[in-house]
């Protein structure tokens, strides 16, 4: 497993190509670019700025992942200028990592309101709304050759702090296996550790459940034994793509160290007990 980290480490408010040698500095050879906010969102790329990300990549020998726009848009909404919206700001995104040769690109499931789950009629059109974006995501990872992953999402907390709301789509195993099974050729799935034990679900359960899906995994310092439950399976199953660290840039080179230690320790004790050939 290689161990990635996403430039929402970093607190910038220019450009990000400049900022990317304190992470390459760091010893992180795959980075997600987190691709959100002016000046970085992907269709203000020049293209002497897609060429600089170009040279570090080459120079450094670079693995880019792109994570599409996420706030103010809804690419699960029943509104379908709304879900056009959204969509298109994906396919920028979409373009953009397949102009800087990105391994994937990160998709958010989106939101809707809290008692959807319980109103069978915008249930419904839910699940019509979530198999057409699947489906035009399903069209673009073919069309720019960049593959489509997305991430779980995870409960809210209400007002002062009160009960749990539900805002994002996507947030059980299930659920997500519904979003991403939508379409013939599958979607790949981001597991961001935290959301599942922050949702109050069985992480062991959700991994059984979307396992073979899994294509990129979000870490962030929290929640470590979730951290090596989900190590361990991943072992397991040969997974051989990116562990992306979020956590602030100060914290990520010692996170990082103890990923790798732990990778070692647990690949160690199951070779020992027979769990790995």
């Amino acid at each position: 497993m290689k161990i990635g980290i996403s430039t929402a480490a970093l607190k910038q408010s220019g450009p990000l190509e400049p900022l990317l040698p304190q992470l390459i500095g760091e010893n992180f050879r795959e980075i997600e670019l987190v691709v959100d906010n002016p000046p970085n969102l992907p269709d203000e790329y020049s293209h002497d700025r897609i060429e600089a990300l170009i040279r570090l990549r080459e120079s450094n020998e670079l693995t880019y992942i792109v994570h599409s726009p996420y706030f103010d848009i809804n690419p699960m909404s029943t509104i379908p200028k709304v879900r056009n919206f959204a969509l298109d700001m994906i396919e920028d995104a979409f373009r953009f990592a397949h102009s800087i040769q990105a391994r994937l690109v990160v998709v958010h499931t989106g939101y809707a309101q809290p008692y959807w789950r319980k109103d069978r009629h915008l249930s419904e059109c839910l699940w019509g709304s979530f198999q057409y974006t699947a489906n035009r995501l399903h069209e673009y990872e073919r069309h720019y050759g960049v593959s489509v992953s997305i991430e779980n999402g995870f409960h809210h907390y209400g007002p002062m702090n009160g009960p749990f709301a539900p805002l994002h789509v996507g947030i059980t195993s299930l659920e997500l296996l519904q979003i991403v099974t939508h379409v013939s050729g599958k979607l790949g799935i981001t597991l961001h550790i935290a959301k599942v034990p922050l949702s109050g679900l069985d992480l062991v359960q959700y991994l059984q459940d979307i396992g073979p899906l899994i294509n990129h995994v979000h870490v962030t310092w929290t929640h470590s034994e979730a951290i090596e439950i989900v190590l361990e399976y991943l072992i397991k199953i040969g997974y051989q793509q990116c562990l992306m660290i979020e956590s602030p840039l100060r914290e990520a080179p010692r996170l990082q160290m103890y990923l790798l230690s732990l990778i070692d320790k647990l690949t160690h004790q199951m070779t020992l007990e027979g769990g790995l050939k």
